[in-house]
């Protein structure tokens, strides 16, 4: 027995009680949820109807994840194939995610503008740009790589909706092809945060637009 079987089993539960599921994706770092509905089960693909406009996403990715009550945990597929015009999509290879989901579940966004994150620390400063930002904490892409975790700074930048001083502690730093990112969190809630709230909020706005404005050229181009 592979670890597909129950998983199938699993869904195949959900097919026949007709339940609605969401499947998952992440654009700009925002989770966007899909709507969709089971239409049948054969061969361990699955065969699902999805609902715009975030099932442009299913267009853009190879894989999606299944989130449903029905479910022991979050699944991961395959997206074998996706007609944006009829909306259906067929799914495979199912696996089970498990507790690697839930970081990336809070609200995150990436800035439309790169905006210039000062760190300060005992008379260091460095410079670098804003890759992402949660009201939990931020990403920070920087040129030096002489950052610890576990470091304490306080981040300085200017969003639109106001200046932002905060403490913010380094948990992570990862090498990307032109930078080193450091995954920080805010160590203390401070008046400034709701700058950040603000920020994200109309972040997210602009997102869903963008989402829209994506299924509606998808579908154009699919349509001609």
């Amino acid at each position: 027995m592979t670890i597909t079987d129950p998983i199938l089993a699993d869904l195949g539960y959900v097919l026949e009680t007709n339940r609605e599921v969401d499947l998952l994706h992440f654009y700009k770092s925002f989770p966007i949820i899909c709507k969709a509905r089971l239409l049948g089960l054969e061969g361990g693909k699955v065969q699902v109807s999805t609902q715009p406009p975030g099932s442009v996403c299913l267009a853009r990715e190879r894989t999606t994840t299944i989130l449903s009550n029905r479910l022991l945990e979050a699944v991961k597929a395959e997206i074998v194939s996706f007609d944006i015009k009829t909306g259906i999509a067929n799914l495979a290879d199912f696996e089970y995610v498990g507790s690697r989901l839930g970081e990336r579940m809070v609200a995150r966004v990436e800035p439309r503008t790169a905006y210039e994150v000062r760190l300060e620390k005992e008379g260091l400063t460095l410079r670098g740009k804003l890759a992402d930002i949660s009201i939990s904490g931020l990403g920070v892409f920087i040129q030096s790589p002489n950052v610890k975790k576990g470091e304490l700074f306080t981040a300085h930048m200017a969003l639109p909706e106001g200046e932002v001083t905060l403490q913010a502690k380094v948990l992570e730093v990862s090498p990307t092809p032109e930078f080193f990112r450091l995954a920080m969190k805010f160590t203390m809630n401070v008046l400034d945060i709701g700058v950040v709230m603000r920020y994200i909020r109309h972040r997210r706005a602009e997102i869903f637009s963008e989402v829209q404005d994506l299924y509606n050229q998808a579908l154009s181009e699919a349509s001609e």
